[in-house]
């Protein structure tokens, strides 16, 4: 949850967990757009946002 801690005073691109409840949480907090639900050595770049 470190977008909690960090405030409005930056940009959340991509976010990333696997454990579900802590994932429903996020969702609930700050919608799921930019979130994936799995295991983070599994992830590529293409599974990372292009620039912003």
């Amino acid at each position: 949850m470190a977008r909690a801690g960090l405030a409005n005073g930056w940009r959340c691109l991509y976010a990333n967990d696997i454990d579900h409840k802590k994932s429903a949480s996020y969702s609930a907090n700050w919608g799921a757009e930019e979130q994936r639900v799995a295991d983070v050595s599994k992830a590529t770049k293409d599974d990372l946002p292009a620039k912003a």
